[in-house]
């Protein structure tokens, strides 16, 4: 029994030794779906923008603008809040950028997200404040899904 015993630990000594080192290089493989494992680093070749998770894509030009309604939005109220103007009439039509010029963004005003509403062709987000006013933005579909400047349709105070 002691005999069959050594035979098979030799024969399973491969085996193991073929395991450690498959562990030794899964810390620099890349698994078969695409997915990186923890620990990798993003494979985007540099100067091409990342997508952060959501899909909404930073903020530099046309060639960064969000690609849904949603994260577009977003985008533009960001953008107001902050006080970006460059950007925020990128996102914008004239007549949406005429609306969010004429009131100025505070902290003071607890300003926070209030949800989304699909209509046709377009999304209306808004933004409530603690002092009772919201923010409603529209966003035509097709312009946000094309990455396209001037998404925002509408912004409206109420």
């Amino acid at each position: 029994m002691a005999a069959a015993l050594g035979l098979a630990a030799l024969a399973a000594g491969p085996i193991f030794a073929a395991c450690a080192e498959d562990d030794e290089d899964a810390g620099n493989s890349t698994p078969t779906n695409g997915a990186q494992t923890p620990g990798d680093s993003p494979t985007t070749p540099a100067g091409e923008p990342t997508t952060p998770s959501g899909g909404a894509t930073t903020p530099g030009g046309s060639d960064d603008l969000p690609t849904n309604a949603e994260d577009y939005a977003e985008a533009a109220f960001e953008a107001w809040s902050s006080g970006d103007m460059a950007l925020l009439d990128e996102l914008t039509t004239d007549e949406a950028m005429a609306a969010l010029e004429e009131r100025t963004f505070s902290e003071a005003d607890g300003w926070a997200a209030a949800g989304c509403d699909a209509g046709a062709g377009s999304v209306a987000c808004r933004w409530e404040s603690s002092t009772g006013e919201t923010l409603e933005l529209r966003i035509d579909n097709a312009a946000a899904a094309a990455a396209g400047p001037e998404a925002v349709v509408e912004a409206r105070f109420s």
